[in-house]
């Protein structure tokens, strides 16, 4: 794009190439993060099965990995409910902002709708499996 409108502009580049590596490290974050969620899962199923508690393994198993099942899932569908909802209002921001906003409002929408669609995976783990 070395024609583009942002020619003369030479923090352009700067910018986008911040933006990207941001949206790179959230990225990661988030499968750091759901790795992290499912050790401490098993850790969970893992306490249950080895303290002389195996007549209950299997319920414990069951419902701590469905708990992390519904609730990783909600977090996806979320995530991308959050960021796709946010396409309007990000346009906007990223136009005023030469494209920076943009990637980061793109970004809090996501967080937000991962979290929410977390906290409502595990209440509907809560509802219908406790």
């Amino acid at each position: 794009m070395v024609n583009g409108w942002y020619r003369g502009n030479p923090w352009y580049s700067y910018y986008v190439d911040n933006a990207a590596r941001a949206a790179r490290f959230l990225k990661t974050g988030g499968y750091i993060g759901i790795g992290l969620s499912f050790t401490g899962t098993t850790s969970e199923v893992f306490r249950a099965c080895t303290i002389g508690r195996e007549d209950i393994c299997r319920t414990v198993a069951f419902k701590e990995y469905s708990k992390f099942a519904l609730s990783t899932g909600g977090g996806l569908a979320g995530g991308v409910w959050g960021s796709s909802a946010m396409v309007g209002v990000c346009a906007a921001v990223g136009v005023a902002t030469v494209g920076v906003g943009g990637v980061a409002c793109a970004a809090i929408g996501s967080i937000a709708g991962g979290y929410a669609g977390s906290v409502a995976g595990e209440k509907l783990f809560n509802v219908f499996l406790e």
